[in-house]
């Protein structure tokens, strides 16, 4: 390496002593154009230190010295790193600088000038040079694979093990502005096997879009790696450079190259289908689903091929409804009813047994919404439960557009807040039975073993996908054809249908009636079915409590504690008479009762005595609101329904004898007279009131 007063003297730079430290001088490019009285200024600044030169010229711009070698490690001053651009021959084009961590501006670009220095800017130089481009086009005639990443320290680094890289001068642009990435780029990788391997960050990935996109029918073959797929600690903004750094090795980022998979664009993974071919599009969807799964119903079929032909229009939900297929037993149809799935629906994730970390990123990556299939979800909700925290966070918030999961990270020392959307379509398969929070936002598909006759076809993935996937291309050119009709859809529901439930059904009868035919009936008639079904699940035990306490109480207006305690433990079937090796305590049961509102007090009972008690007026309205209508009777006194209060609460008593009460059977030939009552009037509860 020269010396500082060598470099000096070469360029005809003249100082008054060589020693560190800065300096002006006459500058040898620029003194003689200038009028005699200026000859002479001292207009170059020269810094010397570490036998390094380094200068600029105030009036002409004119820099040096020597130009960098390409590996980025030439630094003209602290902090500033220079990268050269040559053609295919390797005659230098330009240098990029980039400036410190913190500068305003990141980076700049100069030419270099005749005389061994440079001029700062770019005129008339072509900018579209790939970086080490001399170099790629030897690795490219040797067959070898070309990653295209995002900076040129990240292609230094690969380089440094062994493994091609090119970047772009200018690096990515924000997402929605003109791609910096241009046809000339693409251009000069003609021929070669390029895997594409995007910052985790949205510039990033609209940067590998465009890169792709340009590349196709250039290069021989396009594909992407994205590291955050692999690297669940991956930062925002994160690239290959932090994952060498993070101690990963060659041997595995060529693992993961070999394993990328081929770019399919947007418009290539669609096919165009009209809006009016909805119907028979859901009937080869039903078709396919059929020659593999063993449904419970043909209403839980009809409900599958809805759910996979909503999770291409996800843009239009506001809510999107999970699907659950359950089962008590094993080999019954879960799994592959996931598989098949996974042929059908929008960039596919099956999760089993997933760190929440990578579910967290797959669901807020920049390429918008996975369609999640979770198998062995029970495994996620079972003894383990509480480590699942943040996964079971994620799917009770992830139904609704624009929810987010909020997490803490740790990057270095520092503490950091982030918010991941968690909006993604979502189905479910395992054992047993799940939470109400995940059951209630779920169409519940209860699967079970084929029967002997029930023949379905073997499930081939390596021969069965091509079809599959040309079903999701229609179904994916359907979805563009019908989004703003989806978006705009309001379905009306079926009896039976409301509140939550309407919720979850609403795209999926969007659907149905956007396809029309008799879709709609069939959708319809599965909605109600299945809601009904659903209806049909363990109650919890406070509910089961209630429900006891009603048989309990009868028609008695009051009842002792004691008395309640006594007859609940005689219920067959109940648990109360074993709660944990012992029968329920009036504590229990005034824990339990106090999340309705419902306090014990003290009653009077017959002969004067007092005892602690409930009484009906209090539990009335509750078993109102949280147990289902027993079914009247129209022989039953209480069975009538008061004109004030349509919806009353219809009690299962004895029958007595109608007294007082203009009480006419269904089913008798004509209403009998009226008769004076001898007594109060009955009010339904088993109250009497008195007439006015």
């Amino acid at each position: 390496m020269k010396s500082a007063d060598e470099i000096l003297a070469e360029h005809g730079i003249k100082l008054e002593s060589p020693a560190p430290g800065r300096y002006y001088a006459i500058c040898p490019r620029c003194s003689h154009t200038r009028s005699k009285e200026h000859q002479k200024a001292k207009v170059l600044g020269v810094t010397i230190e570490n036998d390094r030169a380094h200068w600029g010229c105030n009036h002409c711009g004119w820099t040096g010295p020597e130009r960098g070698n390409g590996n980025g490690r030439d630094r003209d001053r602290a902090g500033f790193e220079t990268y050269d651009y040559c053609d295919a021959d390797g005659t230098l084009k330009f240098q990029k600088v980039r400036n410190p961590p913190g500068s305003k501006t990141r980076f700049w670009m100069r030419r270099p000038d005749s005389h061994g220095g440079w001029i700062n800017d770019t005129k008339g130089v072509d900018t579209n040079l790939l970086y080490r481009i001399e170099e790629m086009n030897e690795a490219i005639a040797l067959g070898r694979t070309v990653l295209v990443v995002e900076g040129e320290k990240d292609v230094n680094n690969l380089w440094r093990i062994g493994i091609p890289a090119i970047c772009n001068a200018h690096g990515a642009s924000e997402p929605g502005k003109q791609p910096k990435w241009t046809k000339a780029h693409s251009e000069q990788l003609r021929g070669a096997d390029i895997v594409v391997m995007p910052d985790h960050d949205a510039a990033g990935y609209a940067h590998a879009d465009a890169v792709c996109k340009t590349s196709l029918g250039t290069a021989k073959r396009v594909r992407v790696l994205k590291l955050a797929e692999h690297w669940p600690e991956c930062p925002k903004g994160g690239d290959i450079s932090d994952w060498l750094a993070a101690g990963h090795t060659c041997e595995e980022l060529d693992a993961l190259t070999a394993a990328a998979p081929d770019y399919v664009s947007a418009t290539a993974r669609r096919e165009k289908v009209q809006a009016s071919e909805g119907a028979p599009l859901l009937d080869d969807v039903r078709e396919f689903l059929a020659r593999f799964v063993v449904y419970p119903s043909d209403h839980a079929q009809i409900a599958h091929v809805l759910w996979i032909a909503h999770a291409h229009l996800m843009d239009a939900w506001e809510s999107t409804p999970r699907i659950a297929f359950l089962s008590p037993e094993p080999a019954s149809g879960k799994t592959r009813s996931m598989e098949v799935s996974e042929l059908l629906v929008p960039n596919p994730v099956a999760a089993v047994n997933v760190t929440p970390a990578y579910l967290f990123r797959k669901v807020g990556s920049e390429d918008g919404p996975p369609t999640i299939l979770f198998d062995e979800i029970d495994t996620v909700f079972g003894p383990k439960a509480k480590e699942n925290e943040e996964i079971r966070a994620l799917l009770n918030s992830g139904h609704r557009r624009g929810a987010v999961a909020g997490r803490c990270v740790v990057r270095g020392k520092t503490v950091e807040t982030e918010e991941i959307s968690s909006y993604a379509a979502v189905a479910l398969a395992g054992l047993g039975w799940l939470p109400d929070t995940i059951l209630s936002r779920s169409v519940i598909v209860r699967m079970r073993r084929r029967a002997p006759d029930e023949i379905v076809e073997p499930f081939r993935r390596r021969v069965h996908a091509p079809i599959g996937e040309a079903l999701r291309r229609r179904l994916a050119g359907w979805a563009a054809a019908i989004l703003k009709a989806a978006t705009e859809a309001r379905p009306q529901m079926p009896d039976g249908v409301e509140d939550r439930n309407a919720d979850i059904w609403e795209p999926l009868l969007a659907v149905a009636e956007i396809a029309g035919s008799h879709w709609v009936r069939l959708a319809r008639k599965a909605a109600a079915a299945l809601v009904a079904v659903a209806r049909e699940v363990e109650p919890s035990l406070n509910v089961r409590l209630l429900a006891d306490l009603r048989t309990v109480f009868g028609a008695e207006e009051q009842l002792a504690t004691k008395k309640i305690l006594a007859e609940l433990c005689l219920i067959e079937d109940a648990p109360w008479g074993d709660m944990k090796g012992k029968p329920i305590t009036d504590n229990q049961l005034a824990r339990r009762l106090k999340n309705y509102g419902v306090k014990s007090k003290t009653i009077r009972l017959g002969n004067d005595r007092f005892a602690k008690g409930y009484v009906r007026a209090e539990l009335h309205d509750v078993w109102r609101r949280y147990l289902p209508r027993l079914p009247s009777s129209d022989k039953d006194v209480t069975g009538v329904t008061p004109v004030t209060e349509p919806d009353l609460w219809v009690l299962d008593v004895t029958p007595v004898t109608p007294q007082g009460l203009n009480v006419t059977p269904s089913d008798a030939p004509e209403a009998p007279p009226p008769v004076t009552p001898s007594r109060e009037p009955c009010d339904g509860l088993g109250r009497s009131r008195k007439t006015p």
